[in-house]
């Protein structure tokens, strides 16, 4: 009974998880600030375990057949398409390419061992998901703003080289280790390392060749002292009026600098990396827009894009798949345990050539 629950369960978990896959990457291209590519990678990964554990526990092919063929045409929902229909075909085949090795596998086994079973179909499920989600996201993007460049989040690398990057392009940045570095604060560091290397100052010598003129050559020491104590103070005090004034426009003016150079309206508490990987996505944008016009609605920069995607979902989903492997091989321990899954050894006639 409980493993008769198993043949329905797992087909139509694997329906369900499946849905939620190619939703999460409808989602991760379409949505603004929806996510990275995390929420996808987490739901295929949940569906690579499903596939394997329904073609190794699911006896009754037409059922595991067909669960695997509504899992790949659910993409069409998201992305409707009379070659990313191909596509759906192309990937079923090597989905059925998978089991067929999966299950002979099982059949010549004497001892189970379902890390080896799974290994022998891994590599055409993970080539079969990779294309239908590289398909997918071309047919998504290919008839939409051709200027969807995909955007870079630097995130915490951008936080970590932003002190080693400021040091690099400007040796007086040496000493900024924070990395939270604020815009406001970056101006502020520019104008004091400008200020500390050609800004006026005055010392006690200047002032006292100043003193020691014609004018003031009968004064006595004591004389000096006061008259010097008292230009002191009042340079001081313009200093600093000057400064506050001088300090309100220099944030000012940087503001609009480094506002341009992010794309967008700073108010100064923002984060220099954080500005840093707005400009990076900006000079791209910019770099790709005219190759965009000049291609005359031929979506060049689409394939350009889902062959990356191809090639990088690829190595990614092989080294994945071996923690879904052990999940696999865990979960199927607990239904033996529970008694879900029954092994038993039966005697058998082998062929051998001698």
């Amino acid at each position: 009974m409980k493993h008769k629950m198993l043949n329905w369960f797992l087909p139509g978990g694997t329906v369900v998880a499946a849905f939620f896959s190619w939703y999460s990457v409808e989602r991760a291209i379409n949505v603004f600030n929806s996510s990275t590519w995390l929420a996808p990678m987490a739901w295929f990964f949940l569906l690579f375990t499903l596939l394997c554990l329904e073609f190794v526990l699911v006896k009754n092919r037409i059922v595991s057949g067909a669960a695997a063929v509504v899992s790949c045409a659910l993409s069409l929902v998201f992305a409707p398409s009379l070659v990313h229909l191909g596509a759906c075909f192309f990937g079923i085949s090597l989905i059925f390419l998978a089991e067929d090795g999966i299950k002979k596998d099982l059949e010549l086994n004497i001892k189970i061992d379902l890390g080896k079973t799974i290994r022998t179909g891994k590599s055409f499920l993970v080539l079969a998901l990779a294309v239908l989600i590289t398909s997918q996201y071309y047919f998504s993007v290919r008839d939409s703003t051709a200027g969807k460049v995909p955007k870079f989040e630097l995130g915490g690398i951008s936080e970590t080289l932003t002190p080693r990057i400021l040091s690099a392009v400007n040796p007086s940045f040496k000493n900024i280790e924070s990395e939270d570095l604020t815009v406001d604060q970056f101006i502020l560091q520019i104008e004091e390392s400008q200020k500390e290397s050609g800004g006026l100052e005055i010392n006690d010598g200047d002032l006292d060749k100043l003193i020691g003129q014609p004018s003031g050559a009968e004064l006595t020491s004591q004389q000096r002292e006061l008259i010097k104590k008292d230009a002191l103070e009042k340079m001081n005090q313009a200093e600093g009026a000057l400064d506050e004034s001088k300090k309100a426009f220099i944030l000012q003016e940087g503001r609009k600098k480094f506002s341009e150079i992010a794309g967008r309206e700073l108010t100064g508490t923002e984060k220099m990396s954080v500005v840093f990987s707005d400009a990076i996505n900006n000079k791209i944008s910019d770099y790709f827009q005219p190759s965009l016009a000049e291609s005359g609605g031929f979506p060049l920069l689409p394939m350009v894009f889902s062959l990356i995607l191809l090639l990088t979902i690829i190595p990614l989903g092989s080294f994945l798949s071996r923690f879904s492997i052990y999940l696999c091989r865990l979960v199927f321990w607990i239904m033996v345990k529970r008694n879900y899954v029954m092994i038993e050894k039966v005697m058998m006639e082998v062929e051998r050539i001698t």
